[in-house]
């Protein structure tokens, strides 16, 4: 489990019954002040959950160890970590496909839009803006994917849409980062503000 102290910070600004991998992926941001204490964080997490998390909740946090290497300037080390979550994120798509192949579930979507998040942020942070942004927009098809085929089925998944909907978000943020045009940067921030309006 995370340290008794790390918990009960996660708890303070996260109050639930039981820590959430987002939830501890949003703290660890909260509550360190630098990419190498969040990439402490995320080792710990790593370490103590190794045993009690699923692949894809793993495959997460790898994802946000793989940013905290990216802020450092460690790219190659970033973008094996998301080699890495990318095939864990293959391997469980294909159970998911055989099991039901209507549906996508959104755990999967989560993951897959971190892995495209933070590969377009490793490619924006080593000054390649223009291998970023098919990674951003490929964040947004993602979310668009579940939307279609889990918020139709099943209402009591609210809270892992609302989870995409803050990625979406994030990645439209990132869009307008790397935009190459002042209308393409307002297009973008423009959807990322009437899409946070609906989500309040």
């Amino acid at each position: 489990r995370l340290s008794s102290a790390f918990e009960h910070q996660v708890q303070i600004f996260y109050p639930m019954t039981s820590i959430t991998i987002s939830n501890a992926i949003f703290a660890v941001w909260d509550l360190t002040p630098n990419a190498a204490g969040a990439q402490a964080r995320f080792s710990e997490l790593l370490n103590s959950q190794a045993t009690e998390i699923s692949n894809v909740d793993k495959a997460q946090l790898q994802t946000q160890l793989a940013r905290t290497l990216g802020l450092q300037t460690h790219f190659e080390g970033a973008h094996k970590l998301l080699d890495e979550a990318e095939g864990v994120f293959r391997d469980e798509k294909a159970k998911s496909v055989e099991a039901d192949p209507t549906v996508a579930q959104p755990n999967l979507v989560a993951l897959r839009m971190r892995i495209e998040l933070e590969r377009g942020r490793v490619y924006n942070s080593a000054g390649m803006p223009e291998h970023a942004e098919p990674h951003f927009l490929a964040a947004c098809e993602a979310a668009a994917d579940v939307g279609k085929s889990v918020e139709a089925r099943d209402a009591s998944k609210i809270d892992a849409l609302e989870i995409i909907s803050y990625l979406k978000i994030d990645a439209l943020h990132m869009l307008a980062i790397v935009a190459t045009s002042n209308e393409l940067r307002a297009s973008y921030a423009n959807q990322g503000i009437a899409l946070a309006r609906k989500a309040d």
